[in-house]
């Protein structure tokens, strides 16, 4: 998963030609995988909404699922992007480099987990770690 292009770099979440910082994160390119029937999906978007992030949404689901749901973010419907993270339980919050690979990925569990991930990637990390690979310290492994 880290390290793979996942739905970011994908021609859906291609960040419009002259908008460059719409959808970032701090030093990276964010994004959340969601489910519109978990509880916790909805608080992520919420949170990234409030942001005002501009961050894309991959989803399985048909964009009209989320017609009413998504607070303004687009959203993604992309069957090849989701199959890469289907086997993690949703959602799955993810911070990818200029070309899309994942580069950082949390799976929050609770509303405060979502608080300090976006916290933690709005601004540069003490150890400048958006290029390299972090799967150890995000992932829980």
């Amino acid at each position: 998963m880290v390290g793979q292009p996942v739905g970011l770099g994908t021609q859906g979440f291609r960040r419009p030609a002259g908008d460059h910082d719409r959808h970032r994160t701090g030093a990276g390119r964010g994004g959340a995988a969601v489910d519109s029937g978990c509880p916790l999906c909805l608080t992520v978007v919420d949170r990234l909404a409030e942001l005002g992030a501009g961050t894309p949404l991959l989803t399985h689901e048909p964009p009209s699922a989320w017609q009413d749901l998504a607070r303004g973010l687009a959203v993604v419907s992309d069957a090849e992007a989701w199959r890469s993270v289907s086997h993690l339980s949703p959602p799955v919050l993810m911070l990818a480099d200029g070309t899309g690979r994942v580069r950082r990925l949390r799976l929050p569990v609770r509303a405060a987990d979502v608080d300090t991930t976006l916290a933690e990637w709005a601004g540069p990390t003490a150890e400048g770690d958006v290029d390299g690979t972090r799967a150890g310290a995000d992932s829980g492994a």
